[in-house]
């Protein structure tokens, strides 16, 4: 097993961000037309649990149809073999050899004697006998770097990638050029950089462009723009305690 770990993330509470983004922008269309037609509307759910079992697509269905339980695999696939990341000699990367490579692979790392081993004779028998096959590869992809790995593996039409520690990310080109990391003026720490929108519309483009507000900030521009409540009646509820 790989001794990479994933980075501690609220991953549900991502994955349900993006859950509403797309009912947003393609579920609430279609809910308008039948409102349109039927003169009813009906309520949009999801759930953070959904979300979670939703992640767990390949594993429930190993479950299902196999009575399998998956248990845990480190960074590699549960079906495709060699598909996980190795040590390189400067760090990590990740080799993503379906049957169509199986050949083109072997030849780069040296190994064409892999290619007459009967264990390794298909992707079902490489990834039955992972415990065999992996080591070999672990050793091959010590001899080069991720980004000689990278391009002789992309000349040879082999899916490969590096593995990225977070200031890499931040600095990678096609992050910057994609404006997935924006700067914005924090009023206690001052300039921050935050991770920008991933959802790009052409000509209404969304931008993160100021930090989350404090508890209550707002709470007077909300009762005053959207309820058309006066100053004194904010101000007497400030008094009462009921807003802050």
């Amino acid at each position: 097993m790989s001794e990479l770990v994933t980075i501690a993330i609220a991953a549900a509470a991502a994955l349900i961000a993006i859950a509403v983004a797309v009912a947003v922008f393609a579920i609430l269309p279609l809910i308008r037309q039948a409102r349109e037609r039927t003169g009813e509307g009906q309520m949009v759910d999801i759930g953070m649990l959904d979300c979670q079992v939703a992640l767990l697509e390949h594993a429930i269905i190993r479950y299902t149809t196999t009575g399998e339980i998956p248990g845990p695999l480190g960074a590699r696939h549960p079906s495709i073999a060699p598909f996980e990341a190795f040590e390189a000699k400067d760090g990590y990367v990740i080799f993503a050899v379906g049957t169509p490579h199986w050949e083109r692979f072997c030849r780069i790392i040296g190994r064409e004697d892999l290619l007459q081993d009967p264990r390794f004779a298909t992707n079902a028998l490489r990834a039955e006998n992972h415990a065999a096959l992996q080591p070999v590869i672990a050793d091959a992809a010590k001899t080069r770097t991720v980004r000689e790995w990278i391009e002789v593996m992309e000349k040879a039409g082999v899916p490969c990638g590096p593995i990225n520690r977070i200031d890499q990310v931040v600095a990678d080109p096609q992050v910057q050029a994609r404006g997935m990391i924006a700067a914005i003026h924090d009023p206690e720490v001052g300039v921050t950089r935050l991770p920008g929108s991933p959802i790009k519309l052409s000509r209404t483009p969304g931008r993160v462009d100021r930090p989350a507000p404090r508890l209550g900030e707002h709470t007077a521009d909300v009762l005053k723009e959207w309820l058309g409540l006066e100053a004194q009646k904010i101000d007497a509820l400030k008094q009462e305690q009921i807003i802050a």
